[in-house]
């Protein structure tokens, strides 16, 4: 005999570990990287426009969910422009906490978010040995805030600053933390 409970928002506060409210800030600015041409000797001028999104609290959470006998979660995020994306990981029902954080917000190549700007509505589902034991819903939304701008910064480039710019764009935007001054 197996039973499966639903649950809602109201009855579980199932969501992410810092919160299901997220504000992204656009952040950008000019960069003069300098390289010296391994080759020539010669220095290199690099004119760089360093640009991000800047999540808050974070771009990667937990999910927290009831205390169950599962060991698998699945999140479904059917976004506000209804598109649907779908992501799954190890749960420990003891804690009540996935075992690893999920991308919220991470979007390259090889990365696709589970969430994307506006109003998304997540069912998860909490299985043990293919079974669901558990499922529920919740949303989480994510606002846009404004454009925020660093002051334009000069810098000598080494290693990996000359070749991959955007190594010295994350220094960049650290030094002038995240152009929150």
């Amino acid at each position: 005999f197996a039973a499966t409970v639903l649950l809602t928002q109201e009855s579980l506060a199932a969501g992410f570990s810092q919160g299901n409210d997220f504000h992204v800030n656009r952040i950008r600015g000019n960069l003069s990287l300098y390289c010296r041409n391994p080759a020539s000797g010669y220095v290199e001028t690099h004119h760089v426009f360093c640009v991000a999104d800047l999540w808050s609290p974070g771009l990667t959470d937990y999910f927290v969910g009831p205390q169950v006998n599962a060991s698998k979660v699945k999140l479904t995020s059917t976004r506000e422009d209804g598109s649907e994306k779908k992501k799954d990981g190890d749960y420990d029902g003891a804690a009540g906490k996935s075992k690893k954080k999920f991308n919220l917000g991470i979007h390259t190549l090889s990365q696709k978010p589970l969430l994307k700007e506006g109003i998304n509505n997540i069912h998860f589902d909490l299985s043990e040995n293919d079974t669901t034991v558990a499922e529920g819903n919740f949303t989480a939304t994510v606002t846009r805030g404004d454009d925020l701008q660093c002051p334009s910064a000069s810098k000598w480039g080494y290693g990996n600053d000359c070749r991959f710019t955007q190594a010295a764009c994350d220094s960049y935007f650290e030094q002038f933390d995240y152009c929150q001054k």
